[in-house]
C-alpha cells in the first residue's frame, strides 16, 4: 500500500543519515491517505520533547524499530 510504500523510503533515508537526524512520522498515519513525517537533530527533538510537558508527541512520533 501507499503508506508503506512511504514509510520504506523514509526509513532509507534515515539509514542514510546515521545518527546525524531522527526521522518522526505523524500518529495515525498508516489509516490515512496523507502521510507526514519531519526530520530533526536528536537533540533538536530532545528540546521539543522537554518543552510542554512532551505536546510534540501529539504531533510526531519516533519511527517504530521494526517497521
Amino acid at each position: 500500500d501507499g503508506y508503506a510504500a512511504a514509510d520504506a523510503i523514509v526509513r532509507g533515508f534515515q539509514q542514510a543519515a546515521g545518527d546525524a537526524v531522527e526521522f518522526r512520522g505523524r500518529p495515525g498515519d498508516e489509516a490515512g491517505d496523507c502521510w507526514i513525517y519531519a526530520v530533526l537533530t536528536p537533540q533538536e527533538w530532545r528540546e521539543l520533547d522537554a518543552l510542554g510537558g512532551g505536546v510534540i508527541s501529539n504531533f510526531f512520533v519516533p519511527m517504530p524499530a521494526n517497521g
